[in-house]
């Protein structure tokens, strides 16, 4: 269970990246708010994700987090 959760953290962790990177690398402000928004919000349901893997006694905590 710990390796799912550790993949899931990472692959939270890339999306959160490629968000931040496609802030500064898109030609226009609409373009950023896209690349901003899909990513970090995936990136982030990935982390909490992963944390819920993690540590099962906060999985109320993190649900209501993620909704």
């Amino acid at each position: 269970m710990r390796l799912i959760a550790d993949v899931i953290l990472l692959l939270g962790a890339i999306f959160c990246f490629l968000g931040a990177l496609g802030l500064i690398r898109m030609p226009d402000i609409y373009n950023r708010i896209q690349a901003g928004t899909k990513a970090a919000t995936l990136g982030s349901i990935a982390i909490i994700l992963g944390v819920g893997l993690l540590y099962p006694e906060w999985g109320t905590k993190l649900l209501c987090i993620i909704g």
